[in-house]
C-alpha cells in the first residue's frame, strides 16, 4: 500500500483560491524530476486548470533538469506571470533582480510549505497526517492479520493544506 500526498487536487484547490484573490496570469516553474516523481501530477494540475476552468492566464509550464536563476529569468521576461508557483523560495531573490517586489508586483506561492527558507505562503503536505495514516493503515492490516506484499495494493492520497503567506495577496 502507499500512503502519499494529493499533489493533484491540493494544487487545484490552491490554484481556486490563489485565483479568488486576483490572480491572472498564474506561472508554474518545476525540475523535470519532480514532476516525474509525482506522476506528473503538479503539472497535469495547473494546465488542466488553465485549460478547462481557467482564469489564470496560459503561461506555459517552466519545466528544466535543474531549476536556475537563468532560466527562471528569461521564462519570467516573456510571460509576466502576476503569481509564480514552485519550490524554490529563492526566486523571490531572482525576481527582486528583475526589480518585481512580492507580494505587491508578483506572488510566489510554494509548493512544498516544509522546505521553504523564508516565510511565505504555500502547501503543506501534512507530513504528520500521512505518518498517522500510514500506521493507522499498518495496524489494520496486522489486526486482520495480513502480511507480506497485498495482492490489490491501495494508494491512500492525503490532501495538503494551503497555508496563507506574506508571499501571495491576503485572502478575504
Amino acid at each position: 500500500h502507499t500512503i502519499c500526498h494529493d499533489h493533484y487536487i491540493t494544487l487545484m484547490a490552491a490554484l481556486t483560491r490563489l485565483q479568488s484573490v486576483g490572480y491572472r496570469r498564474a506561472g508554474i516553474f518545476l525540475e523535470n524530476y519532480k514532476d516525474a516523481r509525482t506522476h506528473y501530477r503538479w503539472s497535469a494540475a495547473f494546465r488542466t486548470f488553465q485549460e478547462r476552468i481557467g482564469g489564470i492566464g496560459t503561461v506555459p509550464v517552466l519545466a528544466v533538469e535543474s531549476m536556475n536563476e537563468a532560466a527562471f529569468a528569461v521564462w519570467y521576461r516573456a510571460h509576466t506571470p502576476d503569481l509564480v508557483i514552485g519550490h524554490f523560495d529563492v526566486c523571490i531573490g531572482w525576481l527582486g533582480r528583475l526589480r518585481r517586489r512580492v507580494p505587491a508586483d508578483v506572488g510566489f506561492f510554494s509548493l512544498n510549505w516544509e522546505s521553504r527558507a523564508g516565510p511565505c505562503a504555500g502547501i503543506d503536505p501534512r507530513l504528520e497526517l500521512q505518518g498517522t495514516v500510514a500506521v493507522e493503515t499498518l495496524v489494520a492490516q496486522l489486526q486482520r492479520g495480513e502480511r507480506g506484499l497485498p495482492t490489490v495494493p491501495r494508494r491512500i492520497m492525503v490532501s495538503g493544506r494551503f497555508v496563507p503567506g506574506p508571499t501571495v495577496r491576503a485572502m478575504a
